[in-house]
């Protein structure tokens, strides 16, 4: 178990060889959300600690801008530590279920869907799980020409997400999909509410 840096300086990945989830992405913002997991509560009782990001391969631990990671890394260190045969977890509960949307699209039209979630997945998504985050598409306005996708963990809040959606993603995605005009992220309520 080893502590990496990421861009966002609130946030600091966690890699845990044995594995987090079972191929999950799962977000906790209060110790509320994760009774049932009792390492998770614990880190988020911490003074400081604002959001925990599950991805399977890692852990991304987020911050308040008035606590020093100094301490703060060592403590969430040492509750990972004290918790590490729990790993990989078994009983994240229900992920948030994001809203359905009632969009439909021509044969055509989902073939591109198909092409730019293969470009997220393949080209885009492994950079930023090196980072800490994960991007999601989330869908596409085919009249503007938008795509919308979600970041998370580290990403999540990040100050230099508006340059990797715009020169990373928005640039990839015109490059192969000349239906492609910008790509923005989306976020969800509880996102918004700790990002601000």
């Amino acid at each position: 178990m080893y502590v990496q840096d990421t861009p966002n300086p609130l946030s600091i990945k966690i890699v845990i060889p044995s594995g987090v989830t079972r191929g999950e992405y799962v977000s906790f913002f209060s110790a509320q959300e994760a009774l049932h997991i009792p390492v998770l509560k614990e880190i988020l009782e911490l003074p400081g600690v604002q959001h925990i990001f599950l991805a399977p391969e890692f852990m991304t631990v987020t911050k308040d801008e008035m606590t020093p990671w100094n301490l703060l890394q060592s403590i969430v260190m040492c509750v990972l530590n004290h918790y590490s045969s729990s790993f990989p977890l078994n009983k994240l509960g229900e992920a948030p279920v994001l809203e359905e949307k009632n969009i439909s699209y021509t044969q055509e039209e989902q073939s591109i869907l198909e092409e730019i979630e293969t470009l997220i997945a393949t080209r885009v998504r492994p950079n930023v799980e090196a980072d800490g985050g994960t991007i999601q598409f989330d869908h596409m306005d085919m009249e503007r020409g938008i795509v919308y996708v979600r970041l998370e963990g580290a990403c999540s809040g990040c100050p230099h997400s508006a340059e990797t959606l715009t020169y990373g993603i928005e640039n990839l995605l015109k490059h192969y999909i000349p239906e492609v005009h910008s790509v923005e992220a989306v976020m969800d309520d509880m996102a918004s509410n700790f990002s601000t």
